[in-house]
């Protein structure tokens, strides 16, 4: 609970708090709440979900391990997905070397073998589809190991060449 004025908890409990709380601390506890009010209006904010699926150890499937509702899911995937798009993404120009499927010159066998040869791994020039589809990562590779990795943002700064404009 956050101790709240007048020795109440918040003030969506009834709950009665001590009145040994010092003044100092229930008025340091109502600002705080004032502010996260104002900047996390609920629990499902933009800045939570983001931060969330960015880190390489959670990603979605941190909210379904959690058992949020699909729904729910869909909509931080939906969001994460936007602000992409809308802020991040490099655009493409129309006509890339990506939206021709084969070479010409190639092949049939060529290229179905190319394409075979790729099948395990995603062939998509997104890097947040990329990161997405990736397992997450185990929560030992992110421990600081002689300074080696620090956490998500080392492993983000490793792996900067690989998600360039995700990182």
């Amino acid at each position: 609970y956050i101790p709240h004025e007048h020795g109440r908890a918040t003030k969506n409990s009834s709950v009665d708090v001590p009145n040994v709380i010092p003044s100092w601390l229930s008025c340091a506890a109502t600002a705080g709440w004032e502010k996260l009010q104002k900047y996390y209006p609920t629990s499902d904010g933009e800045v939570y979900l983001i931060s969330t699926i960015l880190d390489p150890r959670c990603k979605l499937e941190f909210f379904k391990i959690s058992h949020w509702k699909r729904e729910w899911t869909d909509r931080a995937k939906k969001c994460i997905t936007e602000v992409w798009k809308k802020e991040y993404k490099p655009q493409t120009k129309a006509g890339n070397e990506a939206n021709n499927p084969a070479n010409p010159g190639s092949s049939v066998f060529a290229n179905m073998y190319a394409s075979r040869s790729t099948s395990s791994r995603i062939k998509s020039d997104d890097e947040l589809v990329r990161y997405l589809w990736e397992k997450v990562v185990s929560p030992e590779l992110t421990e600081n190991d002689n300074g080696r990795v620090n956490g998500c943002l080392g492993w983000w700064k490793i792996h900067e060449a690989e998600f360039p404009n995700l990182s």
